[in-house]
């Protein structure tokens, strides 16, 4: 694993690190009160025990003790009462863990005086310790090259260099105790859990979609199960998605969306969602459950379930169906139109010379219905699917009774489209409801 070198002065305000192993990557002047006299070697004095006596690197962890699957957090800090340049020259050895290493910062000033001595305080390097077994470990020490600069008596300028070493750092890793529930899936700390429904209220044979929050401390980050969902009956549903986890200080969330389809009308009933984890401090898996969410399922115009109990001898082929519902719309359009022109001509003898009429908006949509209805390429089926909707929904008005219907078939369109959701039976079904809602537009305006 590489690691970028870091250079710290003792000496200032700001921090800069930067990718890749730069040797001359520094932090800002730090300057330290006293430091500068304090760094010139007195007489009899050895660059060796001027360092070690005025540069101190202390490593600690989060908990000296966890157990396997948690995570503990690695830490180093140097003290310095001198003016020097320090750079890490080895890196602490570290098994039985996945690291991950995180940026620190030395934006603010911060002293120490420790036995009468004060010290600048600097954060050195620090990491993310996975735990992946259990055992006693002994993570090695961190060890830092340092150069110290200082002015003689004369006025002239000296300088000496030597290594510094940290304390060598300790973490024992329990095995979990028995008695894990049946869906514990490793998850460690404290978390807690909401879950909500994109809609409560959907027509029947449409997708909806469920959200499942968990947030809280711990092992989120390594965490790739999904809670345990009773679906009811009659309810169809797709593979879960999965966010990564977003922080927001100590604590982190986690967003799992689950898609389904209910094909049965009523009140349908969605169990409460339950997570269990392994709370570290009280030493005892706990298992933490949502409220249970009540869905208004509306009966659709032909129901999914119904259709598919139709004797198979009995259906009638897909293209003469769809053929005879435009001749039987186009027909009725016709007609209407010729009632209409007969009630408003003038009442005169003479013959009406005949004239060109502008096509009705209906017209136009289903003239558009039925080249959409001959395309078998999905990619090209969505998104003209959706332009189709855009029209209905501007004929039909922002108040109409067919805003839920053009809704669901719109949410649907798009989660066949993005999910990767989408069968050999998906098309069919989204043109089938498209002519249904045609039909209710000429019935409804």
């Amino acid at each position: 694993m590489l690691i970028p070198g870091l250079l710290l002065l003792a000496a200032g305000a700001q921090s800069q690190r930067k990718k890749g192993f730069d040797p001359d990557s520094t932090f800002a002047d730090l300057s330290l009160d006293k430091a500068g006299a304090n760094s010139a070697l007195k007489a009899g004095e050895t660059p060796e025990e001027k360092i070690t006596d005025n540069i101190l690197i202390k490593g600690s962890v989060s908990r000296n003790t966890c157990y396997a699957g948690e995570s503990v957090r690695l830490q180093y800090r140097l003290f310095s009462a001198l003016e020097n340049t320090s750079q890490v020259s080895a890196l602490p050895a570290v098994f039985g863990c996945n690291i991950t290493e995180i940026p620190v910062s030395n934006t603010q000033v911060v002293r120490q005086t420790i036995e009468g001595k004060e010290y600048r305080v600097m954060n050195l390097w620090s990491a993310n310790l996975a735990t992946l077994q259990e055992g006693m470990f002994t993570i090695s020490p961190l060890a830092t090259n340092n150069q110290v600069r200082y002015r003689t008596e004369s006025g002239g300028r000296s300088e000496y260099a030597g290594p510094a070493y940290s304390n060598a750092v300790t973490l024992r890793v329990l095995p979990l105790p028995p008695g894990k529930p049946s869906d514990f899936s490793g998850l460690i700390g404290t978390f807690h859990l909401s879950v909500a429904a994109a809609s409560v209220r959907i027509l029947q044979g449409t997708a909806d979609s469920l959200r499942i929050t968990i947030s809280g401390t711990g092992n989120l980050s390594s965490y790739t199960g999904t809670p345990i969902v009773r679906w009811p009956s009659g309810m169809d549903t797709f593979t879960a998605r999965q966010r990564a986890p977003l922080s927001e200080g100590s604590e982190a969330s986690d967003y799992i969306d689950i898609s389904f389809v209910p094909h049965i009308a009523g009140r349908v009933v969605l169990p409460p969602v339950s997570l269990s984890y392994f709370d570290p401090r009280a030493a005892a898996y706990k298992t933490v459950r949502s409220d249970s969410i009540v869905l208004n399922v509306l009966s659709s115009p032909v129901s999914p379930v119904a259709s598919k109990a139709v004797a198979p001898d009995r259906r009638i082929p897909y293209g003469i169906g769809l053929s005879a519902l435009l001749l039987a719309v186009g027909f009725g359009v016709w007609m209407y139109q010729r009632r209409a022109a007969a009630r408003q001509a003038p009442a005169v003898p003479d013959p009406v010379p005949e004239t060109s009429v502008a096509p009705s908006v209906q017209d136009a949509l289903l003239a558009e219905l039925a080249a959409l209805t001959s395309l078998e390429d999905a990619a090209a089926f969505f998104p003209s699917l959706k332009r189709w909707l855009e029209g209905c929904r501007a004929q039909a008005g922002p108040e109409t009774a067919l805003a839920p219907e053009i809704d669901s078939l719109w949410n649907d369109c798009e989660l066949y489209q993005f999910s990767g959701a989408a069968t050999d039976k998906s098309l069919p079904d989204l043109k089938a409801r498209a002519h249904r809602l045609m039909t209710n537009l000429y019935t409804t305006i």
